[in-house]
């Protein structure tokens, strides 16, 4: 399975278009959803293929989850960013809908209202 999710990984990166130097965001290039995310098409070793949002795909491979075993429920990946198209795992954090619906705010605000932790990735007021 590590060579499973050293590929994927791999795949996702070459993909991707680093922006804003070091600990910038990586970009996604490949296919995307109505809605803006990039998309990929996996073929989970035990489930077979599926389509994954590449944020959600990145953070499995970087956790080493498969689908099944990936945390679901009330529980989303952020982007600390607000880039949807970011696929650097360390802008990607897991957390509840109610708490990456407060990133939207932080967003609209053009800073961290730091209701949340981890804190976006934009200056802080």
């Amino acid at each position: 399975m590590e060579d499973f999710f050293e590929q994927l990984r791999l795949r996702i990166l070459e993909k991707s278009e680093i922006q804003g130097g070091p600990g910038g965001c990586f970009v996604w290039k490949g296919a995307t959803t109505a809605h803006g995310y990039g998309v990929l098409r996996v073929r989970w070793p035990e489930e077979g293929p599926k389509f994954e949002r590449v944020h959600r795909a990145i953070l499995m491979a970087q956790m080493r989850l498969t689908r099944s075993q990936f945390p679901g429920g009330n529980l989303e990946v952020s982007h600390l960013c607000h880039k949807k198209l970011c696929v650097n795992a360390a802008h990607l954090v897991l957390e509840t809908h109610e708490v990456n619906q407060e990133r939207n705010h932080c967003k609209a605000q053009g800073f961290c209202c730091r209701a949340h932790h981890p804190h976006c990735i934009l200056p802080c007021n």
